[in-house]
């Protein structure tokens, strides 16, 4: 899936695009500004270019400009790949685009700045060097500017910026692709595919397109002059220029943007969304900020919900070596239960309880504890600690036996957490 348009492109897909100041978070926008779990960096990795990223069967696949890297499972640091695609590009184009079918078979776009030579090369899975392939211009399929290329079942998707449509082919072995139908406006405009970008396929086999200011989500058997089922536009979205767009497992959609192409992008960023969002409505997460080290990013959606970036530098659109690797921007939860213990003698009249701190996510921090200890149907303790205090002690008065039960509850922001409980004997 393409990322990131070339210079020559800017204006003719931007072009009429008022970029609209970016709204401040609302009340539902979580932001947060954190560096990255892991990162793919260093001389062993051979990345020089990563125009485009794909992944496939626990993989990572970088496209660099004359050579595809296949990383391992996991895989971070100054990795090794576990294999290297070399392309035999043709004179005046340069890499583009790759998406990876569930087989395995790989495919990349190539194409000149201006989109008008492109060639499509099909790799059998598991090729590395100068593998063997099926190549086939622009001209055959008769396209007349293709942009990015997604995976499809028993093929691929091809998005055409000058038609504003998607072209679907069937590929098997060594022979030459099949049109097998498509999304196009036609003499229609229901698909709302205009000046489009970018077109991913999330697990599910729906299509995401992405334009200058807008992102739309396709059903998996879309065809024809169809509308999506999801089109996402307007000042609240925070969509600014066109970066990227994709789905996890659970129908989150995610989107790479900034508010600007060149050497001032403004806050690059990346967007969520939960499952179905459409129309003008605000992201439900933003990862954004220093921490983040994103310039221009471009990304690949993790069916886990984490996403993969590589980062253009702002001013000469250059690869900045590094490969980050973020987990989800939610959906978060309540914290879950802390350990709990209550120590003291039995005939002791007072008692402590302690805890560990309540597993959570980092982005929701745990705000406070809530503490209660109620012996034979009295409330003995009942207070609110703030989060760096885990430990309370409790008066137990009259109570000369019995059972008591002592309590924490966690709560960050998204609410109250799993109840922790623990039961203590008083003999005095």
């Amino acid at each position: 899936m393409r990322r990131l348009l070339t210079a020559a492109l800017i204006t003719a897909v931007t072009a009429g695009l008022t970029v609209a100041a970016v709204p401040a978070s609302t009340a539902a926008t979580k932001t947060v500004d954190r560096g990255p779990t892991t990162t793919l960096v260093g001389a062993k990795t051979g990345l020089a270019g990563s125009r485009d990223l794909a992944y496939a069967g626990g993989r990572l696949y970088a496209l660099d400009d004359a050579a595809v890297r296949v990383f391992a499972p996991g895989a971070s640091g100054n990795a090794t790949p576990q294999r290297t695609i070399d392309l035999d590009l043709p004179s005046g184009q340069h890499s583009w685009s790759i998406a990876v079918g569930d087989d395995g078979t790989t495919y990349v776009l190539t194409s000149n700045d201006e989109l008008t030579s492109s060639t499509i090369f099909i790799y059998a899975a598991g090729a590395s060097g100068a593998a063997g392939h099926v190549s086939v211009v622009n001209g055959v399929l008769g396209l007349m500017s293709p942009i990015d290329i997604a995976e499809r079942d028993g093929g691929f998707a091809v998005l055409d910026n000058d038609s504003n449509a998607i072209f679907f082919y069937s590929q098997s072995g060594g022979g030459a692709p099949v049109e097998v139908g498509g999304i196009d406006a036609g003499s229609g405009t229901q698909t709302q595919i205009f000046g489009p970008s970018t077109i991913d396929t999330a697990p599910d086999g729906r299509l995401v397109v992405r334009g200058a200011d807008w992102v739309s989500v396709f059903a998996a058997d879309a065809d024809g002059d169809v509308a999506p089922t999801q089109y996402l536009q307007g000042d609240q979205t925070m969509i600014g220029v066109p970066l990227g767009a994709g789905l996890d497992t659970r129908g989150d959609l995610y989107l790479a943007t900034a508010d600007a192409y060149g050497a001032d992008p403004g806050h690059a960023r990346v967007l969520r969304f939960d499952p179905g969002a459409t129309g003008n409505v605000a992201p439900v997460g933003v990862l954004t900020g220093a921490r983040t080290g994103l310039g221009l990013p471009y990304l690949e959606v993790l069916p886990s919900g984490s996403v993969a970036t590589a980062t253009f530098e702002t001013a000469t659109y250059t690869f900045d070596g590094t490969i980050r690797f973020f987990r989800p921007i939610g959906p978060y939860a309540a914290p879950g239960a802390a350990r709990l213990e209550v120590t003291g003698k039995k005939s002791a009249p007072r008692r402590t309880i302690s805890w560990k701190a309540a597993p959570t996510d980092a982005d929701v921090p745990v705000t406070s504890y809530a503490v209660k200890v109620t012996c034979r149907g009295k409330v003995r303790l009942d207070r609110t600690l703030k989060a760096s205090v885990r430990r309370a002690v409790v008066k137990l008065g009259p109570v000369r036996k019995g059972s008591c039960t002592a309590t924490v509850r966690a709560r960050n922001e998204v609410g109250l957490g799993t109840v922790a409980k623990a039961k203590f004997a008083v003999r005095r």
